[in-house]
Order: C-alpha cells, then structure tokens, then sequence
C-alpha cells in the first residue's frame, strides 16, 4: 500500500471512555436484551444502572423497583467522563446488530459493517469480501469493501449523491454520503474522522493505542479501548493489479491467489467518503504503533467500513 501521512493530534482537557455494552466492560453499565432479564431490584444493587438493547432505554435500580433512566453523565468528582448515547443499531436491511458508542459529539459504530454487498465490477463479481474468503472472518471483522462498494457508487441505495464513483475517477459527492451505511448513517468524510482522532488523542499521540481493542492484536500490539471504538486488526484485501514480484531481476506479475488478502492481527484500515486525485482517504491503525494514521490509497483496495450517524 502506498506510504501514508503522518497526522499528529493533541487535545486539550481529561479523557473520556463510555461504552453502553456487555457486563465488565469497565464503565459500570451492564446490557441485557429486554426488560425480564433485568433481574430482582434489592438492596444489593440499589442504584445499579443497565440498559436493556431492545429498547434502547437505561432503567435504575430504585427503592426495589427498576425505573427508566437517562444514559450514564460524568460525576463532578470522576477524573475519567462517562460518554452517553452507546446503544444498539439494528440495519433493517438484513436484520443485524451493532454496538454503537458516542465519542465526543459524533455516534459511531463501535463493530465493522457486515453488510453483503455484492455489486459486481467490470473485473470481478462482487466488490465486498471475507477476509481470505472465510464467511466466519466477516462475522469475526466484518467486510471488506472496495471504495466504489462503500461509497455505493453503483446507486444501489435509492438517493445516494456519489454515483459513478470509483477506480480510476475522480469524484465529488454531496455530504454526507451514506454509502453503503444503513439509514440514517453515513459513510465518515476525511475530516469526521480527523474529528474522531483529535477527541481520542492527546500530546502523547496515543489517539491509535486508545482506539485499538484490547485483544486479537499481533506482538502484544494491543489497545486499551479507552472509548469504546473496538478497533480490530481485520487485515485488507489487495488490489491485485499491484501483485508483482522480482524473478531473476525482472518484474512479473504474481498469480498466486493466497496474495489476495494481507495483514490480519496486524493492522486495519476505514474507509472515508472523501477522494484525493484518484485516490481516496482512510484512517489506519498498526499493531507496532500508538498513532492513528490519515492517508490515502487506491480505491481499488478491500478496506473496512465504520459508519457515523447522521
């Protein structure tokens, strides 16, 4: 891939981390799915909080009773924020689920999209893929999505402004793009996930070690996950026009299939709704570094999506 752009973050003021998502995830918020699994209100728990998925409401636990609830605020006495807004989004274009986590003012999906678009380009028959061609890896990282693919450029998705987006051209788009992303959630521009970064971010330039998870990562390369984002290591599939190699001092094209796919436990990159040349840009992790990296790279690359609420 090509050589990508340092970008160097600071903020100023405390940390933030909320994640509204499974029991001991740290921020002292238990999820069940529906109201019966809440369990007794006693003593015991009095004041416990949880929020029940299918509804997307937190409930209290109050005098023996559980009692609806707004999303978890910071304490004027806590050193580490609570973020509020973590919840559950349902596509209801094939019915699955994804956590969702509010980092400063944006709403992201806190998990990769899985959603199977399968529209064909002129040189393959499907332009999102399974890491290695593996359906458990889509479930494991989610898809990876060539840039036409996650822009939708195809105009699979009624009202979409990025038609006729793709390899080889140059496009402008109205913002935001949905893209692929369901209703009511957009494909990030450049500068959302510039936005992202900064508020993760101090002069310490930690802003990738606090989005990475905190498992799966290659070489003790993983994260703290300080704000819910997840990010796993889900590897990339390769543009395979580039697949060449040095034989004998000459450059041949490289037909071994098993190149297709790269970079597993070591490193993942997002797609961004924003295009430079005939390029387009994305956020990067690395197992071996703390930074978040902004570059960009050819669109003919299978990246992963994280879409941000409208």
């Amino acid at each position: 891939m090509k050589q990508f752009r340092t970008i160097i973050f600071t903020v100023t003021g405390i940390l933030g981390a909320f994640l509204a998502a499974c029991s001991d995830s740290g921020t002292g918020v238990t999820q069940v799915e529906t109201v019966n699994e809440l369990g007794e209100c006693e003593e015991s728990n009095e004041g416990v909080t949880k929020l029940v998925t299918s509804e997307d409401q937190y409930y209290k636990c109050v005098d023996g009773d559980w009692e609806e609830t707004e999303a978890p605020v910071q304490s004027s006495s806590s050193k580490i924020p609570f973020f509020s807004g973590g919840g559950i989004l349902k596509d209801s274009r094939d019915g699955q689920t994804y956590r969702t986590v509010k980092i400063g003012k944006q709403v992201w999906m806190a998990e990769n999209l899985n959603y199977r678009y399968l529209g064909p380009t002129a040189d393959l028959d499907s332009s999102s893929f399974c890491y290695d061609d593996e359906p458990a890896n889509c479930t494991k990282y989610g898809r990876l999505y060539l840039w036409s693919a996650a822009m939708d450029s195809a105009g699979i998705i009624k009202g979409n402004t990025a038609n006729g987006c793709g390899v080889g051209v140059k496009c402008s788009s109205d913002e935001p793009v949905r893209g692929v992303c369901p209703k009511g959630w957009h494909l990030p521009s450049w500068a959302e996930w510039e936005e992202l970064v900064t508020a993760v971010g101090d002069s310490s330039n930690t802003a990738g070690i606090r989005l990475k998870s905190t498992s799966g990562w290659y070489s003790s390369g993983n994260g703290t996950d300080s704000f819910g984002f997840s990010a796993l290591p889900a590897g990339y599939r390769r543009n395979e026009k580039y697949r060449y190699r040095y034989h004998d001092g000459e450059l041949i094209r490289v037909n071994d299939q098993s190149w297709r796919y790269d970079g597993e436990g070591n490193r993942v990159n997002f797609w961004s709704s924003t295009n430079q040349s005939f390029d387009a840009d994305w956020m990067y992790l690395y197992y071996d570094n703390d930074y978040a990296y902004l570059g960009e790279d050819d669109k003919g690359y299978g990246l992963s999506v994280r879409c941000l609420k409208d």
